[in-house]
């Protein structure tokens, strides 16, 4: 006799699988990430095609085996994310954020405090937060589940706690002003943005971003600041997050290019 479990989930992605059919993977709360075969899922008419695009959180009902495919039979409150497809910025932040939680560890293991962490990102993205302060408040967030340990709370060399600050990857941690001289490479940041950081890694809510207004310098910095500690410490590099570095430079140009016909 199958048995089915019922169980809440997010979508990660899905893809074709042979002519008509397709596979979906899901990070549920309950079984961790599984990979469930869909027949038939490449029709539009499939009922269960809008339940199981990319980035949709749902109550699902279905079959989870330990080995080879899951399986889905129905799903329940789907919630479906528009801001997400209307803006590529934001797609393409959450493509990356959900690329880190495939990368970060192995299918079917449990992981409630992950799982809180993406559901809670996902629904703060409706909230109009911005999508790059966001994807960095979700990277700094990540570095512990990749097992990097880093001293934000205070120098790596003495107990100050108050800053300014700028960031040491040899050390693993922060160096206060008195300290800059124990790394030549440190990364040279603007204490500004190194505060930002230190806020984001103890915010308990996505939510609270709200109450950050960042100058272009000080995002340029942080992103300096992610790239840095992601590159070093993690070492992987994600589709997603190269296509948001290009996509990035493509602004950049395009502004460069509107500069040049105002100044004519």
């Amino acid at each position: 006799m199958e048995y089915f479990q019922k169980f809440t989930g997010i979508v990660l992605f899905r893809q074709e699988y042979k002519e008509h059919d397709m596979i979906v993977k899901i990070f549920s709360r309950e079984f961790g990430k599984q990979m469930f075969f869909v027949r038939n899922l490449q029709r539009s008419s499939h009922p269960l095609s809008a339940a199981t695009l990319p980035f949709t959180r749902a109550v699902f009902i279905g079959t989870i085996h330990q080995n080879g495919f899951s399986f889905i039979r129905e799903c329940l409150e789907v919630q479906n994310h528009r801001r997400i497809y209307e803006q590529i910025e934001v797609q393409a932040v959450m493509t990356y954020m959900m690329q880190l939680v495939d990368a970060v560890m192995e299918d079917r293991i449990v992981n409630t405090e992950l799982y809180d962490l993406l559901e809670n990102c996902i629904r703060a993205v409706e909230n109009d937060l911005d999508p790059f302060i966001l994807m960095h408040y979700f990277e700094l967030k990540m570095l512990k589940y990749f097992g990097v340990a880093f001293q934000w709370q205070q120098c790596c060399f003495c107990e100050e706690s108050v800053g300014p600050f700028d960031i040491s990857l040899k050390h693993h941690g922060l160096l206060c002003s008195r300290h800059y001289d124990k790394d030549e490479k440190r990364l040279q940041l603007s204490p500004k943005a190194v505060h930002i950081a230190r806020l984001l890694v103890a915010m308990k809510s996505p939510l609270q971003i709200q109450s950050l207004s960042l100058s272009s310098e000080t995002k340029a910095d942080l992103k300096r600041l992610c790239d840095s500690l992601m590159d070093e410490y993690v070492g992987i590099r994600l589709k997603g997050k190269k296509f948001i570095d290009q996509m990035e430079d493509w602004q950049t140009q395009l502004q460069i290019r509107r500069n040049k016909i105002d100044e004519k």
